[in-house]
């Protein structure tokens, strides 16, 4: 093994273990922002390591395994169906833990885009902007107070009521 292998080889050795202190004990949803092997979020567009302790991607560096700390749309699986927790609950108000076990879990495109259920669109600012609509900012507080589970269902309700106009 020459010199540079043996070096890259205890570099990463060290940065795992500080990837993975960072990522369980550190501040912030228990997620580290990592420009190589962090997976953007489509909707906060942040690329980092999620917060979950078992996800073999994340705590070893692997790309080739998935991230537990990610959705990954059945259908496209493009950049378009990846969400980070945070953003699913607070956005489309499901639950990792169910997407996880829906193995058919489609994203908010694939969902238009087939017409599963009218109205309900993708809400990051970059999707919002391309349909000529105002991104709605931090909404979830809004929604709460109207009773909405998720920003999401706000919306889809908002553009109801738009075409009914």
């Amino acid at each position: 093994m020459t010199l540079m292998k043996r070096i890259k080889r205890v570099f990463q050795a060290e940065e795992k273990g500080r990837g993975l202190r960072m990522r369980l004990y550190g501040r912030g949803r228990g997620s580290v922002y990592d420009p190589v092997f962090g997976i953007c979020c489509h909707f906060c567009r942040q690329k980092k390591l999620c917060g979950e302790k078992d996800c073999k991607r994340c705590c070893n560096f692997d790309t080739d395994e998935p991230c537990l700390g990610k959705t990954d749309c059945s259908v496209c699986h493009s950049s378009n169906g990846v969400f980070c927790r945070a953003c699913l609950k607070v956005r489309y108000g499901e639950e990792m833990e169910k997407v996880r076990e829906n193995k058919g879990w489609m994203c908010p495109h694939c969902i238009e885009e087939k017409g599963i259920k009218p109205y309900w669109i993708c809400n990051s600012s970059l999707c919002l902007r391309k349909r000529k609509i105002a991104p709605t900012g931090i909404a979830i507080y809004r929604a709460w107070e109207m009773g909405y589970k998720s920003v999401a269902h706000l919306l889809m309700d908002e553009l109801k009521c738009a075409n009914k106009i």
